[in-house]
């Protein structure tokens, strides 16, 4: 009971110096730590990058980012997928996988993304598409390297 309390206490410290991406979540005895990018909600979020922000494209994926004033401000993401990708299952698909992609990489702070689905991203492979959004990430400087503890 001694070791847990002890291992515990060792974990608390340990995250306690960890950068604001992350975050600690107990759940009962176990610990995890969970890298939060937070996600554009609001329209007017939306609007404001697709307006005022810079765009990256190849032929599956469009990539609009804009910087924020104050640097110490998370990088935020949104995702746009259309009824033109499929129905409401392959769209959710679609974002999910997008989700997952974005949190492995290790981001400049202060960022605001839309990343827009196209066409020709229907059919593709999870790698296809990790491959295409990881190239829009460092081509536009946003992501700096993709995180060692994600990586496979």
């Amino acid at each position: 009971m001694e070791a847990e309390t002890c291992l515990k206490d060792a974990l608390l410290k340990a995250a306690s110096n960890l950068p604001s991406k992350y975050r600690l979540i107990s759940n009962f005895n176990l610990l995890y730590i969970l890298l939060t990018v937070q996600s554009l909600r609001k329209k007017m979020d939306f609007q404001r990058v697709m307006k005022s922000g810079e765009s990256w494209s190849d032929r599956n994926f469009v990539l609009i980012a804009t910087n924020q004033i104050s640097s110490s401000v998370m990088t935020r993401f949104g995702f746009s997928v259309s009824k033109r990708i499929g129905n409401a299952v392959i769209r959710n698909q679609m974002k999910r996988r997008l989700r997952s992609i974005v949190y492995k990489f290790d981001y400049n702070e202060g960022w605001n993304a839309v990343l827009i689905a196209r066409k020709g991203s229907i059919g593709c492979t999870y790698k296809e598409i990790e491959s295409s959004v990881s190239r829009l990430l460092i081509k536009s400087g946003m992501a700096t390297d993709r995180l060692k503890s994600k990586t496979r």
